[in-house]
């Protein structure tokens, strides 16, 4: 894998199973780099519970975050997206990585062109002036998925977060809300719950 290795400005990468929380850790964390904070929502609202979901997300982060969504239909845009919008914040929560893999699987990507997408997404966030926090779900500790469309999420989403753990300055891996530190650091300032 010829992912860039880790850049001057902090780039985190929070990873874990669902409900590890990893999400919560990696806002506590965004909060303590900076005042003027960016959430990048990769996630839309497709039924009820995906509206629950983020409304919880959103409550949580308050009126101090200002919030992007990238919607249905651009994910591959995310690099430009990162571009435009990270020059005028102290930093930048992406949450997360994969359902922004499921979003270009849906817009036509294949697996093959996994490394590909991510490598673009990668140079993006490390051209960034601003310390980036990357959270993404752990796919590979599960079954192997029945259907072909889950075995490519499931191939998409691994190969994206090798990528990025790669090129990261920090590792988080996040157990039933405890975090271990497999790469790097967090600022000792920092207290992670």
């Amino acid at each position: 894998m010829s992912a860039p290795h880790a850049h001057d400005v902090p780039l985190y990468f929070v990873t874990g199973g669902c409900r590890s929380g990893k999400s919560a850790f990696a806002q506590r964390l965004a909060e303590h780099l900076g005042n003027q904070r960016l959430f990048i929502a990769t996630a839309y609202p497709e039924d009820t519970h995906m509206h629950q979901r983020i409304a919880l997300h959103q409550n949580s982060r308050g009126a101090a975050w200002q919030t992007h969504e990238m919607g249905r239909g651009n994910a591959t845009a995310l690099p430009a997206t990162l571009s435009l919008a990270g020059k005028n914040f102290d930093v930048i929560l992406l949450d997360c990585l994969t359902l922004w893999a499921s979003a270009c699987l849906e817009e036509g990507a294949t697996p093959a062109q996994a490394e590909q997408h991510t490598l673009a997404l990668v140079r993006g966030l490390a051209a960034l002036p601003c310390p980036v926090v990357v959270v993404s779900g752990e796919v590979g500790l599960g079954v192997t998925p029945a259907s072909s469309a889950g075995r490519d999420f499931r191939d998409f989403a691994g190969i994206a977060n090798q990528c990025v753990a790669h090129a990261a300055n920090t590792v988080v891996f996040m157990v039933s809300g405890i975090p271990a530190i497999l790469k790097g650091f967090v600022p000792s300032s920092f207290t992670p719950v």
